[in-house]
This record gives structure tokens, C-alpha cells and sequence, in this order.
């Protein structure tokens, strides 16, 4: 019988666990990243004077601000698969006015119930006039949502009009991209609307499966590894400071690339050679074909050791590119891949 990453992570994880308890320290959020300006009650109802909260976080020019919540917000637009699910794990499906930019059917199954009770779902991106008309109080999106007009302008348009804004930290805000990140901005959710134990136990629930991919991986040789995303003239490198090369490298990767801002030629990509190629698609089968397709049947690349061996594989984006709640699965998935041994 086939054996899940979840059942092979078991004792790596009780190890991890024991290892924690004598006396391992919980990791840090970096200095950048948004916090309460005071400390608050752990739960409760928002009339126990838990309100106003000050959070320090960023504007769409990367600058630091800090927003002001007199309560937590009741009509809130998001953007983006990793917007919705984590305000949909927190069980606050009933806030969310808008959830722009997917399908119910790209939201993960165990999500499907609270999803029910968001009022709108639109696949394409609205036109800022829309989300005028909507008259939401909070924004929650990536820094492309908010770096030009070209979608729903800067964050002080909606902040000098009274709707608070939140942006993704691995959405390209700062740099290096790191899981700590994603735990970050699940936190400042559970900060916002005055949910901090859901949230805390969503995070403490992801640093846990971490910690057991970092145990599995010890002691095993590194693999190395690019995850490409074909742009055409050129692929664009998800390196070490990239949120998915951060997760990969944690569980036993080495990135032959570290830096995510060079792009890589066909050339680049042979004289790499990797063990293992990720290729990057968009969520639709015939993208996650296709990806793959690119170097397998391109002749150009049947010398790649990859290639040879058969171990090009299509990554969904969602997994790579602020996970959100998605980051358990993103360990999941590089571990079953970097580690065939996994599934014998």
C-alpha cells in the first residue's frame, strides 16, 4: 500500500516535537514584519475592549505605515487564492464581500463549507471602479494589487477614504521571501479581527510539519534542484529568497540558483543541470502539461539529467507564490518529490 508524506512524517514530527520541549526556541518575526502596536487579549467578543488595534504594515510603495482597526472589519474584498484561504481558515467567511480573482472550485476542499458564506466570487480581477462601488472597509491583496492604477491604485487611495489595506509579505513587498512571512500574515489577520488563537494554532499547526520535513531531510544529500516558470524568451528562477525556493531548501533542496532575480536561459538551465526540475503552471490541466512539456520534449533539453531520469515536475504556482495556509502542502509536495523513497 502506498504510504502517505503524512503517515512517513510521523516520527520525524514526534522527534521535532521532543526536541522542542527541551528546550528549542520558537522561530522569530523579523523586525520588518506587521505587528500590533499593543498587546491584546488572546480572544473574545469585540465589545470586550479589545478595539482600537494599531498595526504596523506597508503601503503600496513598500514604505512602512501603520493603519488604525476601531473593529474588526465586515465587508472585506480579497484578491488571490492565498487572501481567501486564510481568511476562510479562520472561519471568516462571513466578512468577505468579495473574493476576487478565483474559481470555489481552486479553493482546497476543507474550505468549501466556510466559502459558502462569502457574498461574492469573481475568477477575473474587477475594475477599481467596482470595488469603489463596493464600499469595503478592509483590502486584502498582493503588492501588485496595489502598486499602480493599473489595478486598484495605492493603498493611501483606500486609506485616506477610510479601508484599511493588508498586503501579502511574500507577494513581492520584501525581501528575502520566508515561511516566517506567511506565518506573519496569517498573525496579523488573527490581530485584526481579534481571532489570535485560531490564527496561533494555524501557524503552530504549519511549523510543526515544517520542523518534521527539516528532520526527515537530516543527514540525506542535498538535491539539487531548479523550479522554473517558462516565460517564453526566458524562465523565471524561484531561488533561495523566493518563498517556494525557501521551502524547498528547508526540506533537503539545494537551489542551483539562489537569486530569483536573474532569468535563465536555455543555456543556463544545461549548465545547471539538476537533479530535479520544478516547472511552474497556473492550476488548469493542460497548463500543468504543458509546463513539463516544455523541457521533456524539447529536444533541446533531453541531455538535462532531469529529463533523463524523469523527474520534471509541474508545481502550481499556488504553492510557491505566498502559499498562505498552502505552505503544509507545499512541504508535502517537495518532500514526496525530492524523496521518491517516500512513496515505496
Amino acid at each position: 500500500m502506498k504510504k502517505t508524506v503524512s503517515s512517513l512524517l510521523a516520527a520525524a514530527l514526534c522527534a521535532a516535537l521532543l526536541s522542542s520541549c527541551a528546550g528549542g526556541q520558537e522561530p522569530s518575526a523579523p523586525a520588518s514584519s506587521p505587528q500590533p502596536s499593543a498587546a491584546a487579549p488572546s480572544s473574545g467578543e469585540e465589545g470586550d475592549g479589545y478595539y482600537p488595534v494599531t498595526l504596523s504594515t506597508y503601503n503600496g510603495s513598500k514604505e512602512p505605515i501603520e493603519l488604525t482597526f476601531e473593529q474588526a472589519p465586515e465587508k472585506v474584498v480579497c484578491i488571490w487564492t492565498n487572501s481567501v484561504e486564510n481568511m476562510l481558515a479562520l472561519g471568516l467567511g462571513d466578512r468577505i464581500a468579495l473574493a476576487a480573482g478565483v474559481s470555489p472550485e481552486e479553493i482546497l476542499p476543507e474550505y468549501q463549507e466556510e466559502l459558502e458564506k462569502v457574498d461574492e466570487i469573481a475568477p477575473q480581477y474587477p475594475p477599481k471602479e467596482d470595488i469603489v462601488a463596493l464600499e469595503p472597509d478592509f483590502i486584502l491583496g498582493w503588492y501588485s494589487t496595489f502598486s499602480s492604477d493599473k489595478y486598484w491604485g495605492d493603498t493611501a487611495f483606500w486609506n485616506e477614504r477610510g479601508v484599511n489595506t493588508y498586503i501579502s509579505l511574500n507577494s513581492g513587498l520584501i525581501q528575502p521571501q520566508t515561511v516566517q512571512n506567511e506565518f506573519d500574515d496569517i498573525l496579523a489577520l488573527g490581530e485584526i479581527f481579534h481571532v489570535e488563537d485560531k490564527a496561533q494554532a494555524l501557524v503552530a499547526e504549519m511549523e510543526e510539519r515544517l520542523e518534521a520535513g527539516r528532520a526527515y531531510a537530516e543527514g540525506k544529500e542535498p538535491v539539487r534542484v531548479l523550479i522554473l516558470e517558462n516565460e517564453g524568451d526566458a524562465f523565471r528562477n524561484y531561488g533561495e529568497d523566493s518563498i517556494g525556493g525557501n521551502i524547498a531548501s528547508q526540506v533537503g533542496a539545494q537551489i542551483c540558483r539562489a537569486d530569483s532575480k536573474t532569468r535563465l536561459g536555455a543555456e543556463d538551465v544545461l549548465g545547471e543541470n539538476p537533479d530535479v526540475l520544478f516547472a511552474v503552471h497556473f492550476g488548469d490541466e493542460e497548463g500543468q502539461r504543458q509546463c513539463v512539456a516544455d523541457f521533456t520534449e524539447n529536444p533541446a533539453f533531453s541531455s538535462l539529467s532531469a529529463v533523463q531520469n524523469g523527474k520534471v515536475y509541474p508545481i502550481d504556482l499556488s504553492l510557491i507564490y505566498s502559499p498562505g495556509v498552502r505552505v503544509s502542502q507545499s512541504i508535502d509536495y517537495f518532500l514526496e518529490h525530492l524523496y521518491p523513497e517516500m512513496e515505496s
